[in-house]
């Protein structure tokens, strides 16, 4: 899952698909130069950076690599900030990676670090990254009470783009709870919010979690191609994780609508992907089962 409105790389970068890679390069050049100066909060966080960029590429090995330094060098800091960006971002690493057990152990970190210092941002991110593994669980309740804080967290600073996805989010449980009132509530907040924004790949995850909220027939079929075509552009544009996310959107919708073969015929394209660049927990989701600790 990649979350918006965190200040990271991927939000402001290029939609050509160099940029990605440019923007890597540039960070490794930043982690080289604050180990030689010895400046400890910038080395943190271009370490943390670079983990949440390499995450998004899909090169999780990579990513799960700057972790240890970024984690323990950011916890001699004095400043949260740098604590609170680690966590996050390494949290996000290791969920991808289907580690659950380390993946909230951090993210709780850095939604009680965020809560503290009063950094709203990142304590909606937070809450929106344990909700995702909630309902990844099919615990719909916990994961709708902590979208609700996350969508207070963001109104608080007007962080529309964080608003949207935790809105959507929030419909997307609500349809599977056959709550409609509270389903088209969001889904139409959702959906204003997202009009407002400007960087495409902040909406992303709106745009996959609306596609999945169409509740007409001729509408769920082309939602599938919507989900294929999103997953094509992320593609494109070298964000893998997002390539994928839109595709396991696409298998489950399938799965609602009765659609086995296609279903099986698409989870035999996102399997191997997501094995070869070690997402476990959408292995795991593939297999119906709870992602590896």
């Amino acid at each position: 899952m990649v979350i918006p409105g965190r200040n990271s790389v991927a939000v402001h970068t290029s939609t050509e698909t160099a940029a990605i890679g440019q923007v890597l390069g540039q960070y490794r050049e930043v982690t080289a130069l604050t180990e030689r100066s010895h400046d400890a909060g910038g080395h943190a966080w271009s370490l943390a950076a670079t983990a949440d960029l390499l995450r998004i590429r899909g090169e999780l090995d990579d990513a799960a690599a700057q972790c240890p330094a970024a984690l323990a060098e950011a916890a001699l800091l004095s400043d949260p900030q740098f604590r609170i960006f680690a966590t996050m971002n390494c949290g996000q690493v290791a969920m991808d990676r289907g580690e659950l057990e380390t993946a909230r152990s951090l993210i709780e970190e850095s939604a009680r670090e965020s809560e503290k210092a009063g950094v709203a941002v990142y304590a909606g991110n937070a809450q929106m990254v344990l909700a995702q593994m909630d309902q990844d669980a099919s615990h719909w309740s916990q994961a709708g009470g902590r979208l609700e804080i996350a969508i207070k967290r963001f109104a608080s600073i007007d962080e529309r783009p964080g608003e949207a996805t935790a809105q959507a989010m929030l419909a997307l449980g609500a349809q599977a709870n056959g709550d409609v009132m509270l389903r088209d509530r969001a889904m139409a907040r959702a959906a204003s919010l997202r009009a407002a924004s400007t960087s495409r790949e902040e909406v992303y995850l709106v745009d996959i979690a609306l596609a999945q909220l169409a509740d007409k027939g001729v509408e769920k079929s082309s939602a599938v191609e919507r989900l294929r075509e999103l997953a094509a552009d992320a593609q494109r544009r070298h964000w893998l994780s997002l390539a994928l996310e839109a595709k396991l959107a696409a298998w489950r919708l399938l799965h609602l609508q009765g659609d086995a073969p296609a279903a099986t015929e698409l989870a035999q394209e996102i399997e191997p992907a997501a094995r070869n660049h070690g997402f476990r927990r959408i292995q795991a989701l593939l297999a119906g089962t709870t992602p590896p600790r």
